[in-house]
């Protein structure tokens, strides 16, 4: 579990709110009697955050919809052909078949020296055994996947927690990014929305996202430049850089590295496991791109939101 992190690392107290609000330069007062509640919403959405972008789910359910269950119906077709003596017949011309290759390897020098002649009788139990042990993985494998779709995406941690044993946990941790499906809101929406539940509470007013002029009308699109503005952008930048959690507002992408890292080798790079390494470091965006995704990332869950009202 080497991308596990603990939590604990980063101390949330009175010096980080009050870092917080320094950073913003212009914060509006806050009751004194809230500040405890407010820190540990500050804790709650460290770790919320965290933890779903742990879990956050990778492109292999979708391959594993599509390939598991007929490729376990294939292995299972040809592990009872030969179970049930359909291709025995051609054990006389396998036999002739595997010598020849044995002779022509060796007379080539293609041999090892761990290469024998295994009789074609040899190879079909042996193809036997290792199918079966392959259909046995497979069929685990799926009701693994149907156990885990009964589960709802927020009891994902604490289903991962009562697992028992520490390699059972290890085990659940590391297949629920594989295992699950694709939809919902991710970690930098979720961050996105726990701040603007926190700016109400402790301000007593409405989180807004206000467009600079000339981006109202779309006129600029420059991710290099700030498009919003406003004391809820400014407490929501501060908070990131607070609690680190930069990487998993703004992830690595070309375009990112483009306006901030021009002279990095882009082609010797994988940014999906690069993103995440970094995001997990606590490593700091570029200004305008936090602004920018916080902006658009509020924009979208509130209509997201309204739509889910709506129906």
């Amino acid at each position: 579990m080497t991308e596990t992190k603990d939590f604990s690392e980063l101390y949330i107290t009175e010096n980080t709110l009050d870092e917080i609000l320094a950073t913003m330069s212009d914060p509006l007062p806050i009751v004194p009697d809230k500040r405890p509640e407010i820190i540990e919403r500050l804790r709650e959405l460290y770790l919320a955050v965290h933890i779903e972008h742990r879990l956050a789910p990778m492109n292999t359910r979708t391959k594993l919809d599509k390939t598991l269950k007929p490729l376990l119906r294939q292995s299972l077709d040809l592990q009872r052909r030969i179970g049930d003596d359909e291709i025995q017949w051609m054990n006389k011309i396998l036999s002739i078949t595997a010598l020849d290759l044995y002779v022509q390897s060796k007379k080539a020098g293609a041999l090892s020296k761990k290469d024998t002649y295994i009789p074609p009788q040899d190879i079909l139990e042996r193809t036997e055994q290792s199918l079966s042990d392959f259909s046995k993985l497979l069929s685990h494998l799926c009701n693994m996947m149907d156990q885990f779709d009964e589960l709802e995406p927020k009891e994902y941690p604490i289903w991962i927690g009562n697992a028992g044993t520490e390699r059972e946990m290890y085990i659940r941790n590391e297949i629920v990014p594989h295992f699950r499906k694709r939809g919902g809101i991710g970690p930098d929406a979720t961050a996105v929305r726990r701040i603007s539940e926190i700016y109400e509470f402790a301000f007593e007013r409405p989180f807004s996202i206000n467009p600079r002029e000339p981006y109202e009308r779309g006129d600029v699109d420059s991710s290099n430049q700030a498009r919003y503005s406003g004391r809820s952008v400014k407490f929501a930048c501060a908070v990131v850089k607070a609690l680190k959690i930069d990487g998993i507002i703004v992830p690595l992408t070309d375009k990112y590295l483009a306006d901030t890292e021009p002279d990095a080798d882009k082609s010797k790079l994988d940014l999906s496991a690069l993103s995440r390494e970094r995001a997990f470091a606590g490593e700091a965006a570029a200004e305008s791109w936090l602004i920018n995704r916080i902006g658009d990332l509020w924009i979208n869950d509130s209509r997201r939101q309204e739509k889910a009202v709506a129906k």
